[in-house]
């Protein structure tokens, strides 16, 4: 098993499970992050060569970021903030190649895909403090934004 196929199962349980017990905040960011998924894997493999600045993926990261500004604006979840953040950070890093037009492939590639895990996490932690949190006030149903 690859790498690749780790992170699409990862991606899968987060988004899943943010899915079914995220509320309105939690499918949004889910939505964001498996369409991204989608799109960042169909442009890597029409362009692997990861020399120069990456065009296509760095407008798929600008639009990301923008939705987890938005998703962080309009919810009361601190975790959109967190992702937009991590999101940020790889926008970054496109960006820094402008500058710096001799990176080496290999290592523009994981510094720019690193940044997908910790804002899986970042969602995945968020809904699932939000859970315990309801649990612990005895609120056992699902509420309508528990994200």
């Amino acid at each position: 098993m690859t790498l690749l196929h780790l992170y699409v199962i990862f991606t899968l349980c987060c988004c899943g499970y943010a899915l079914a017990a995220g509320g309105v905040t939690g499918r949004a960011g889910a939505a964001v992050i498996l369409i991204k998924t989608v799109l960042d894997l169909s442009t890597a493999w029409i362009d692997y060569s990861w020399q120069g600045t990456m065009y296509p993926l760095l407008f798929i990261d600008v639009v990301c970021l923008a939705c987890f500004m938005v998703l962080a604006m309009r919810s009361d979840r601190l975790w959109p903030l967190w992702a937009a953040g991590f999101q940020f950070v790889a926008v970054l890093i496109h960006l820094a190649t402008f500058w710096q037009i001799d990176v080496a492939p290999k290592a523009y590639q994981a510094l720019q895909q690193v940044w997908t895990i910790p804002m899986q996490l970042a969602m995945l932690s968020g809904i699932m403090a939000d859970q315990r949190s309801r649990f612990a006030k005895g609120l056992f149903r699902r509420e309508p934004d528990a994200g």
